[in-house]
């Protein structure tokens, strides 16, 4: 195994790497990045760049002056000249180390503040590697983004229940519908098992309205079963969901095309094996409150000999 050098490093090869960006090929369509997450992932360039050459300086000056790095909570270098010599260090036992990063999250708390998560992967020249899961926060310095965080856990966490048996039985098809709107879904195991697909389409009356996608599958960053979601018109967002008696709690943000964040906490009910209730509270736009939505009950209208993946 590897030493804590290199699992030092492998906090900082992902925390700059938004959107995988390493990854990349010309044929590949390009994500559309805000401004700060641009910058951010001009700052991913840099250091990858420098991890290649072994530039621990380069790296070094990517921190705030007073930035830190932690494994497990535990700090092992503060400031840009204790990074630097850790850096250093790490690259003269580890010449011909390769870098691999995949970013599960890049969140804007504030404009002058990011938190991004991921998981990154370092194998050196004798094939040992090192996977960790990480959290980084990125701020604004005049009108540059520097690291003034990161910390590395070394073990994933296991779901305490096992969400695919609990969360399998929604393998088919379903519908809800009120007054002149409906909704159709089917839901699906996709890579392998590992992931619940949710494809969708509103209705009113005989008119599609809209339509999307969602995943669902366990996030061990978070050591919660997380959803994404994307809509036909452009929008996106993302759940948390905790089981709290028989009843799954989903946190959910998501953003309008026209850039509105919307945030709501959504109850999911399973009552049979053939119905479940859905309903949204605590709603808002923007920061405006919204009325809680009515109980919807949804009714499935044709299984799948998928459920058992």
């Amino acid at each position: 195994m590897l030493c804590k050098h290199l699992l030092a490093a492998c906090a900082l090869v992902m925390m700059f790497t938004a959107y995988s960006l390493a990854q990349e090929t010309e044929t590949e369509p390009q994500l559309d990045l805000s401004p700060d997450e641009k910058a951010i992932a001009d700052n991913a360039a840099a250091f990858v760049k420098a991890f290649n050459e072994a530039d621990a300086a380069t790296i070094a000056g990517l921190f705030t002056e007073q930035g830190e790095m932690s494994v497990d909570g535990e700090t092992i270098a503060q400031g840009r000249k204790a990074i630097e010599e850790q850096y250093a260090a790490f690259f003269q036992e580890h010449p011909d180390v390769v870098m691999s990063v995949h970013i599960d999250s890049i969140r804007q708390v504030t404009p002058n503040m990011v938190i991004e998560k991921g998981v990154s992967e370092i194998v050196n020249d004798a094939d040992d590697s090192v996977v960790d899961v990480y959290t980084c926060v990125h701020v604004k310095e005049g009108d540059q983004w520097r690291t003034v965080s990161t910390d590395v856990k070394q073990e994933f966490v296991d779901p305490e229940y096992d969400w695919k048996a609990e969360l399998g039985y929604l393998v088919g098809t379903w519908e809800a519908s009120k007054e002149d709107w409906r909704v159709e879904t089917k839901f699906s195991w996709v890579a392998g098992g590992e992931f619940l697909r949710r494809d969708f389409k509103v209705f009113e009356g005989d008119e599609e309205t809209s339509k999307g996608m969602q995943v669902i599958g366990w996030d061990p960053i978070e050591g919660a079963v997380t959803s994404w979601v994307f809509t036909s018109d452009g929008g996106h967002g993302r759940g948390w969901w905790n089981r709290e008696g028989q009843q799954w709690v989903v946190t959910a943000e998501s953003m309008t095309p026209e850039g509105e964040l919307i945030t709501a906490t959504n109850l999911f009910t399973p009552v049979d094996n053939d119905q479940f209730r859905w309903q949204s509270v605590n709603r808002a736009v923007s920061g405006t409150a919204l009325e809680d939505s009515d109980p919807i009950r949804v009714k499935r209208t044709a299984s799948s000999d998928q459920g058992s993946r």
